[in-house]
């Protein structure tokens, strides 16, 4: 509580009186300011200037959500970063078939029917060149993915490599087949391979090339 004067006999009063104690004279309160009326230029400007940001965002992002996408493939992404046999053989485990091709002078550590993020893969290969150094891990499923399985796989892709990427539609027996491709840094290449089959499902080619 402050005390004020008595605009009629001068003397003190609480503030929160609603008449003088001593005369009896009626004090008027002052009225609350309206801050949004009192600043009503800087708040119609605040408000245009939120509506013309979000205006270009949207124009910027073409309506689309600005929510990071989720990657649905962590292991597979994984896998296609290793560099080096043995990184991916410590994520796979010892459950590989050596093979050796004479007529191309390679040779290839196989794994059979594994699971990655909850699909099975039917051949998980890491090949060899001549020399024995590294030059590619391929990955191939059956017919398991949906459309939505494979577009999430497409979205993890470009999440991981950028949407700078060639693409080509062709078709093998009628059924369409996607193919998406990217150039990482020579010579590090990623290509993945979608194919239809007769039922509406998919199965899935995988590249990383080292070489």
């Amino acid at each position: 509580m402050a005390l004020i004067k008595c605009p009629e006999c001068g003397k003190d009063i609480s503030n929160t009186s609603e008449k003088c104690i001593h005369c009896g004279f009626p004090i008027e309160k002052p009225k609350k300011k309206n801050w949004i009326k009192a600043h009503r230029k800087i708040v119609i400007f605040i408000c245009v200037a939120i509506v013309v940001t979000l205006g270009i965002i949207f124009a910027l992002t073409k309506g689309k959500s600005l929510l990071p996408h989720t990657i649905q493939n962590p292991k597979l992404i994984q896998l296609l970063e290793y560099t080096s046999p043995d990184q991916i053989k410590n994520e796979l485990g010892d459950g590989f078939e050596h093979k050796t091709f004479d007529s191309i002078n390679s040779t290839a550590d196989d794994y059979n029917e594994i699971d990655i993020d909850g699909k099975t893969y039917s051949l998980v290969e890491i090949s060899y060149k001549e020399d024995g150094t590294f030059e590619r891990l391929y990955l191939s499923t059956a017919s398991i993915w949906t459309e939505e399985d494979y577009k999430a796989l497409v979205e993890d892709l470009i999440k991981q490599y950028g949407d700078e990427y060639n693409y080509k539609e062709d078709e093998y027996n009628g059924k369409p087949i996607y193919d998406y491709s990217w150039k990482i840094h020579f010579p590090r290449r990623i290509s993945c391979s979608i194919h239809a089959d007769e039922k509406g499902k998919y199965w899935v080619r995988i590249n990383s090339f080292h070489n």
